[in-house]
């Protein structure tokens, strides 16, 4: 019986991988030599978290997670995350990208001088700015939304539009290297221009 089920759970594995190689990775662009700083707290969305880092790292690129500090942090929605350095850490000129997901961390990243300036930094380098569901609250705080076409969770749109942002009524948009989404079900088009806006910096596009 056990072999029976261990066998069934590699061919759903393998019929995943076949899946998202057909269907999926030709989409996408390769992201090999790109490296992508991800933004958690406490309470962040997992869902959000793992499927964009699921989908960037098969394509290539290299991905970083950075906290407050280096405990685990742990989602609202279940699953949890080991950081692997802190903000006080971060040396943006080592990446091409920051993500932020949603859930209630971006709240509390919201909050945080260090976090902000993260952020901040990343828009004046000119890095590709991702943020989902509640993340786009952090770059309404850090200032760096003015005149940009952006998306987000109903209860950020207005903090979004307070700090300049233009609202567009899509569930994922993309203006210049700012990319946000308004919720999970906006991931596959979230992740695609994400992958989109990186190949580009990188110059594979």
């Amino acid at each position: 019986m056990f072999a029976l089920i261990l066998g069934a759970a590699l061919v759903a594995a393998v019929a995943g991988i076949i899946v998202y190689r057909m269907l999926v990775a030709p989409e996408l662009p390769r992201l090999e030599g790109a490296k992508v700083l991800v933004l958690v707290a406490e309470r962040y969305n997992h869902q959000e978290y793992s499927y964009v880092v699921d989908v960037l790292r098969k394509q290539g690129a290299h991905v970083v997670v950075a906290s407050f500090d280096l405990e685990t942090v742990n989602a609202y929605d279940g699953g949890s995350v080991k950081p692997d350095i802190t903000f006080e850490q971060v040396e943006l000129s080592d990446y091409h990208a920051i993500y932020i997901p949603g859930g209630y961390a971006p709240e509390r990243l919201a909050e945080s001088e260090l976090a902000l300036s993260i952020v901040k930094e990343a828009r004046k380098r000119g890095l590709v700015v991702a943020a989902i569901c509640h993340g786009p609250l952090v770059l309404a705080r850090a200032g760096v939304i003015e005149g940009v076409k952006v998306t987000g969770y109903s209860a950020v749109l207005d903090a979004l539009k307070e700090a300049g942002g233009v609202l567009v009524a899509e569930k994922a948009v993309r203006d210049g290297n700012v990319v946000t989404g308004t919720d999970p079900s906006a991931l596959p088009q979230f992740t695609k221009l994400f992958a989109e806006a990186l190949a580009e910096k990188l110059g594979k596009v």
